[in-house]
């Protein structure tokens, strides 16, 4: 049976531990063990009658007026750091937990985007409001379409990819939408991220199974071009010593593709309920077609070979200034051509 002095004030105990900081100021009765006492009833005891105690070296990691008043407030705060030290370990070494993380953040600015601008809409263009003339009118329509394009832009360029291919279509539709929303939109046409180089070459590596060295004797890690779904680099073939164009889709599109298309379908599909004048419900059905097809280099290559096979005899003869890149292979995610 262990051996227990109590203490029963805090006079005698800092008389013999003067170096221990004590961190709660209220009296409260101690327990100074005997060294022969077991671990599991020292433990016992240290839970049940000593207030936290930290030694003073660590004391600047406190706040000046720092103490706690209750052990459950130390197991809290010790749960929470724990917790955000799991987070963000799991976010920068486990690529699910960190893409779903990824997701969260889109799907909710998208979310706060939409919700802002039908309010926007809806309060500056309310039935009640009265206009002092059908120009005033005009001015605050004017307005409000000038801060939700706004809005959006800045939404699409954070988070990208699919978002901006969106942004782009918008842009393009001076014929239907106001001019506040194309021109707005216009600068996504030529102002896309470049996915950097470490990102490409692990997807060279995990698409083709080798690495960028090994088959191309050049690459130049700068983009001749960049858009919202891939970017074109120049290189040269290893093998062959051939130059060529390769074409590599942004990786980050495998990961959010799925959640962006559902999300935009679900924001439009919402605009259309508030909005029965809106009429851009099949924006989102053709996304849903025809991005599925443009992520598929495969499919490009066999309908850049069609097209290659329907205007042979207008090429060979001249008789066309059509020019189709010979493809050299073809992935997925990946397409080289002459």
């Amino acid at each position: 049976m262990p051996s227990i002095l109590p203490l029963c004030s805090a006079t005698p105990f800092r008389a013999l531990f003067p170096n221990t900081l004590t961190l709660h100021s209220r009296p409260q009765p101690n327990f100074l063990l005997h060294p022969t006492c077991d671990s599991a009833f020292f433990t016992a005891a240290v839970r049940r009658r000593r207030p936290f105690r930290l030694p003073p070296r660590f004391a600047f990691l406190l706040p000046r007026h720092f103490a706690f008043s209750h052990p459950r407030r130390i197991i809290t705060a010790t749960s929470l750091t724990t917790l955000a030290l799991a987070s963000a370990t799991a976010y920068y070494t486990y690529d699910p937990f960190r893409h779903f993380c990824s997701a969260v953040v889109r799907c909710s600015r998208a979310g706060w985007v939409g919700a802002a601008i039908a309010v926007d809409y809806k309060w500056s263009l309310r039935e009640s409001r009265v206009f002092a003339s059908e120009e005033e009118k005009k001015k605050v329509k004017s307005d409000v379409h000038k801060r939700s394009a706004e809005k959006v832009y800045e939404a699409l360029v954070k988070s990208g990819g699919i978002y901006i291919k969106l942004g782009q279509h918008v842009s393009a539709m001076a014929y239907l939408l106001p001019i506040e929303w194309t021109s707005t939109m216009r600068p996504l046409q030529d102002r896309c991220p470049p996915t950097p180089l470490p990102a490409i070459e692990q997807l060279i590596l995990t698409d083709i199974g080798s690495p960028l060295s090994t088959l191309f004797s050049d690459f130049d890690p700068n983009p001749i071009g960049v858009a919202s779904l891939a970017q074109v680099h120049r290189a040269t073939l290893r093998a062959t010593g051939q130059p060529v164009a390769v074409k590599i889709q942004h990786p980050y599109l495998d990961d959010y593709a799925a959640v962006d298309m559902k999300t935009v379908e679900v924001i439009i599909g919402i605009t259309t309920r508030l909005f029965p004048e809106f009429g851009f419900g099949w924006l989102s059905e053709e996304m849903n077609e025809s991005l599925p097809v443009e992520m598929d280099f495969e499919c490009e290559a066999r309908n850049a070979e069609r097209v290659r096979t329907n205007f042979k005899k207008d090429i060979e003869k001249g008789r066309t200034t059509l020019r189709i890149p010979k493809i050299v292979w073809a992935k997925r995610r990946v397409l080289c051509m002459e």
